[in-house]
């Protein structure tokens, strides 16, 4: 899946940040989130807004601003 994830596909991106974050794989999510932009910003900052999480959240958050959608 990693492999196909350079097309940007919204499930793909889906898919692999959500086992980033089962996880708590923070070097794949934040390349993941950096370098392809087409998935669900804002259920990635809910997902991960734990206190346990809080660096995941930050990433997120810092994606979801990039995006213009702040």
């Amino acid at each position: 899946m990693v492999e196909v994830q350079s097309s940007n596909v919204f499930a793909i991106n889906e898919a692999l940040n959500e086992i980033y974050v089962d996880e708590v794989d923070y070097d794949r999510l934040r390349k993941s989130i950096y370098l392809y932009d087409n998935f669900n910003h804002i259920g990635l900052a809910q997902k991960v807004d734990f206190p346990y999480l809080t660096y995941l959240a930050k990433l997120s958050s810092t994606s979801f601003s990039q995006t213009s959608k702040f």
